[in-house]
């Protein structure tokens, strides 16, 4: 296996593949998971703060989530995400 975490930008990371490689579920299973939490912390913003939404949910998602893309083995584009120690938290505690 690869590392399981790296420094991306400063800021030590895992990726949505390694977690579900290390947790034994499918990466389209684990993504899925992480858009729902995506969707639960942009709710949240919301109703925190209704003037400034944009601004509050991009902040806030980064600060779990940075979305990416890899190339699988058939050469297509696939969605991935990066997460944050605070996201890996945030999913595994749903695990």
């Amino acid at each position: 296996m690869n590392d399981i975490v790296v420094i991306r930008n400063d800021i030590v990371v895992t990726d949505s593949r390694t977690v579900a490689t290390f947790f034994d579920k499918e990466h389209r299973n684990v993504t899925r998971d992480i858009e729902n939490i995506i969707t639960d912390l942009k709710a949240v913003d919301t109703e925190e703060s209704p003037s400034n939404q944009h601004t509050l949910k991009n902040e806030r998602i980064s600060q779990f989530f940075i979305k990416d893309k890899y190339v699988d083995d058939g050469g297509r584009n696939r969605k991935m995400y990066w997460l944050t120690e605070d996201g890996f938290n945030l999913l595994a505690m749903g695990f």
